[in-house]
């Protein structure tokens, strides 16, 4: 005979507020620069923000800022699709810059070490019609190849 004993125990979450707003000067600072199209001080921005960057990341960057710079236009605004929270250290927030040619997906991770938040990791997206589509809830059939 087995006995199972469940203990539960009422978590207080931390304010929303408190959690989600911290990190927003870093973000804030980013699009600033790209709005004045300073691809550098962007990059330093959030470089700045990652104690474990290297040049090798901030050369990355930089390119990957100037790329789409070059295939999407100028920057106009940034508009978050999704921000989560996990638990008390961790903001995940993926949306969408409109540039003045078409749309680039940025994704950021927030981490929060103590009280400093750190931009954990990052990516941009130039082309993101497979992402449009999905959340758009549309699926495209690709007619198959005759085997002919």
């Amino acid at each position: 005979m087995g006995i199972c004993i469940m203990l539960q125990t009422a978590a207080q979450e931390p304010a929303p507020a408190a959690i989600n707003k911290d990190y927003q000067p870093i973000l804030d600072n980013f699009f600033s620069f790209l709005a004045k199209g300073n691809l550098s001080d962007a990059t330093d921005a959030l470089v700045a923000a990652n104690p474990l960057s290297t040049s090798k990341t901030t050369d990355g960057l930089f390119n990957s800022l100037e790329l789409a710079h070059k295939s999407a236009g100028d920057f106009v605004n940034f508009s978050p699709y999704l921000t989560k929270t996990l638990g008390d250290s961790i903001v995940y927030i993926y949306g969408f810059a409109n540039y003045t040619n078409m749309p680039v997906r940025f994704e950021f991770i927030f981490y929060r070490v103590k009280e400093k938040w750190t931009v954990q990791n990052f990516a941009l997206y130039i082309n993101p019609i497979d992402e449009i589509r999905s959340n758009a809830g549309i699926t495209i059939a690709v007619p198959k190849k005759d085997a002919n």
